[in-house]
């Protein structure tokens, strides 16, 4: 009975770690969707992909890291959408 519960447990903190993930992902996209002015929803998977790593990592080994390594995550991934989108705007545009 006690495993059940850890287990429980455990399953909530992945699932609260998921979600904040994801929401903080769609969000950042959001964001950069209004910036850029292209729309970025099918990136938001890549979030909840991000987002439910970051929940396993936390199950795993717990900790505050894994809070912080979603931000980071997320920060990052920005920053690779704006580049990735200059990127193509320069390449169409021709300079």
């Amino acid at each position: 009975m006690r495993a059940i519960v850890k287990f429980a447990l455990y399953a909530a903190k992945v699932l609260l770690f998921t979600l904040a993930g994801g929401a903080l992902g769609a969000l950042v996209f959001d964001a950069a969707s209004s910036v850029s002015g292209y729309t970025l929803t099918p990136f938001y998977a890549l979030f909840v992909f991000a987002a439910a790593a970051a929940g396993i990592i936390q199950w795993r080994f717990g900790g505050r890291r894994t809070l912080f390594l979603g931000i980071a995550l997320s920060v990052l991934a920005f920053l690779g959408v704006i580049f990735f989108l200059a990127l193509i705007t320069v390449m169409v545009d021709g300079g």
